[in-house]
């Protein structure tokens, strides 16, 4: 069975933020903007450009594909695993149509629910702060301005302590001596 790229990001970020893992949120953030560009119509690692409202298959954007040199480069949908046969062949009777993207969608709703709506930020260390889909810099003392680059923004999380700061300011003051989020 396949896995999408986007999903797998999303169980990472999600596991991450409950666990307070800043490798897994980096990690999980890292392998998300990569499923973003499979969304982005100036993609050059397909054989074509893509048109609006179309996506590449992770499976594919890398090349060569060892597994399948035909995906490589590609754009297709999921009736193009019918020919390995299990699930893909009984979900799609008829074989390749070559219109079928219905996993693209999941992946970018999970990024919606997840960095579309959150930043995360953590001390290192070192003591030093950093953010995580964000920017965080020190204003001055213990005191800190975040900046999100999530586009419908609902939450920050300190991943140090596992607060929630639920706001939808691009841009907030942390003081570290209170452990809070103000504007």
């Amino acid at each position: 069975m396949r896995c999408g790229g986007g999903i797998t990001a999303a169980a990472a970020q999600i596991t991450g933020e409950n666990l307070g893992d800043v490798e897994l949120i980096n990690a999980a953030y890292r392998a998300t903007n990569a499923v973003l560009y499979m969304y982005d119509t100036n993609a050059t690692a397909t054989d074509r450009q893509l048109k609006p409202g179309e996506a590449a298959s992770t499976y594919s954007v890398a090349g060569p594909n060892v597994n399948r040199p035909d995906l490589s480069r590609n754009r297709f949908g999921q009736s193009i695993f019918a020919s390995d046969g299990g699930i893909f062949a009984k979900l799609f009777p008829d074989g390749y149509t070559g219109e079928d993207d219905w996993d693209m969608g999941e992946e970018l709703v999970d990024y919606l629910n997840g960095f579309g709506q959150t930043t995360y930020f953590y001390s290192d260390q070192q003591g030093q702060y950093h953010a995580i889909n964000g920017f965080m810099k020190k204003v001055e003392g213990q005191h800190y301005q975040i900046r999100s680059f999530a586009p419908y923004l609902r939450k920050y999380v300190n991943l140090n302590n596992g607060q929630r700061f639920y706001s939808t300011k691009k841009v907030v003051n942390f003081n570290l001596a209170a452990q809070e989020i103000y504007s």
